[in-house]
């Protein structure tokens, strides 16, 4: 490898540069270049490494010294690639080593590819740092835990469990026996994934787990206050848990909760300090109360799915209506609130008794960011105003499928937030903090109902002056004292 990247001719005093060839780079960026652009859970990521050691001598000399690369072990053929793996083995020296075996090598000799993976794993096993088991057969699954609790997993921080397809009663009886580790082999266990598992022996068993992710449609039952207990036994057992994500399959609407503080009277809350996501894809019903069961006061993101936050009914308001200090989630930094269950009909709106909690609920939220309103009446612009001055942080709300506000007055909300913000900064106040001079607060609004009809999509934009984007809505806009083409464009305030 070349070390000198400058040249000096002869009887010059001008130093020229030749052009640094992609061999000259060093060792340490190389490294960094492999490990960005290897993605071993991309489709054929897993070859990376043979790829990158067969493009020259020097690339292959690095890419055989850097013993990560060689750390994940995937057997996803119907013939398991034993001498492969037993060179990358080699080759990861001392490194952690990831293991994925799906069902591909078991659909014939199922036993024999089996025996064969953990004869290849076992004397590497103390370096075993996730495994990942997808729906293989029962008996290959016990012959791997088997193994695996005769020697110890004593490096296994990551475990992935997916059952294969069975009908429930063969579920039943294929589970029952199930208990991997169970001679406490896996002490460094941190994040379990459950794929129609049952969950009840690893919450028992493995105290320190600090993510816990359970995809099953028999973990809930038909009744709301016994799933909300579920989740709390989940919490009270796991003190160091962090986050939680519940996937309930094949599911179908439950009665809604009207009341949750008398719910709470026959299922007092209770506390856990340490999770700070709760993912949940069950019936609003279930959702509702799991919220209503709970204080978490680390909790910062609420989640349907990675893309959405979960949806909370009006009837959670009121005892989301608590100052800061007893606020059951004031780190909580997105809020989905629907006050219907239906996103196409502007009919299940939250009830006035609901919200007259709105404003309460989101003066105990300080960190708030993201705020969607879904279906929600703000009973003639009654509960839009504390917008204007509360959630210092907030950044995005969305208005989807709204009702009893009109355009007009939530051009003067976000008027009003900027006005705020200049005030604070004139007298040397950081209040709004984490709002900066040149962020802009955007409020979408999205099938907007005036009248009983809907508009279509729009965004309020603004350095906390306002500015409506296309497409332009056509329904009497006049009578609201807009323009036809729905464009607004306001001086920015002194100072922004």
């Amino acid at each position: 490898m070349h070390k000198e990247t400058e040249i000096q001719g002869p009887g010059k005093n001008d130093q020229q540069k030749r052009p640094l060839h992609i061999l000259d780079l060093p060792y340490d960026i190389a490294f960094v270049i492999f490990l960005l652009c290897w993605d071993p859970n991309a489709e054929g990521g897993h070859h990376f490494p043979t790829v990158a050691s067969h493009v020259c001598r020097l690339w292959r000399q690095y890419a055989v010294e850097t013993p990560s690369l060689w750390t994940y072990l995937t057997f996803r053929t119907p013939f398991p690639e034993i001498e492969k793996y037993r060179v990358w083995l080699d080759r990861s020296k001392e490194a952690p080593f990831d293991l994925d075996i799906g069902w591909h090598p078991f659909e014939r000799a199922s036993i024999k590819h089996a025996k064969a993976i953990m004869r290849l794993v076992v004397p590497h096993i103390r370096r075993m740092r996730s495994l990942r088991v997808n729906r293989v057969p029962v008996k290959v699954r016990r012959l791997i835990f088997d193994r695996l609790d005769e020697v110890g997993c004593s490096s296994l921080e990551t475990l992935y469990i997916k059952k294969e397809w069975y009908s429930h009663i063969q579920h039943s009886q294929v589970q029952r026996t199930f208990r991997p580790f169970w001679r406490g082999a896996a002490p460094q266990l941190k994040e379990v994934t459950l794929g129609r598992i049952p969950h009840e022996y690893f919450i028992h068993q493995f105290s320190d787990l600090r993510l816990l992710d359970i995809v099953s449609g028999n973990i809930f039952n038909p009744s709301a206050y016994n799933n909300a207990k579920t989740v709390q036994s989940i919490l009270s057992l796991l003190p160091n848990l962090q986050m939680l994500r519940i996937d309930r399959e094949f599911w179908t609407g439950g009665a809604l909760i009207q009341d949750m503080r008398e719910f709470q009277l026959t299922l007092p809350p209770i506390t856990h300090d340490s999770l700070r996501e709760l993912a949940l894809i069950a019936p609003q019903s279930d959702s509702d109360a799991i919220i209503a069961s709970a204080i978490l006061p680390s909790l910062r993101y609420l989640r349907a799915d990675p893309e959405s936050g979960l949806p909370i009914g009006a009837c959670c308001l009121p005892i989301l209506a608590q100052p800061a200090r007893n606020h059951p989630f004031p780190s909580l930094v997105n809020l989905r609130l629907a006050g219907g269950q239906n996103p196409d009909i502007a009919l299940g709106l939250v009830h006035s008794s609901q919200m007259l909690f709105f404003e309460g609920a989101l003066a105990g939220l300080p960190h708030l960011e993201l705020l969607d309103l879904e279906q929600v009446n703000f009973d003639g612009n009654k509960h839009l105003g504390c917008l204007a001055r509360l959630c210092p942080r907030l950044k995005r709300p969305v208005l989807f499928c709204c009702s009893g506000f009109t355009l007009l007055e939530l051009r003067s909300v976000i008027r009003r937030r900027g006005e705020e913000l200049h005030r604070k900064r004139a007298i040397g106040l950081n209040c709004l903090g984490g709002i900066s001079a040149g962020q802009n607060f955007i409020v979408t609004v999205r099938h907007a109902v005036f009248a009983g009809r809907r508009i279509s999509d729009q965004k309020c934009v603004g350095r906390y002056s306002l500015v409506v984007l296309d497409p332009a809505p056509t329904l009497g806009l006049e009578r609201l004292g807009m323009a036809q083409d729905f464009r607004w464009k306001y001086e920015a305030l002194p100072g922004n």
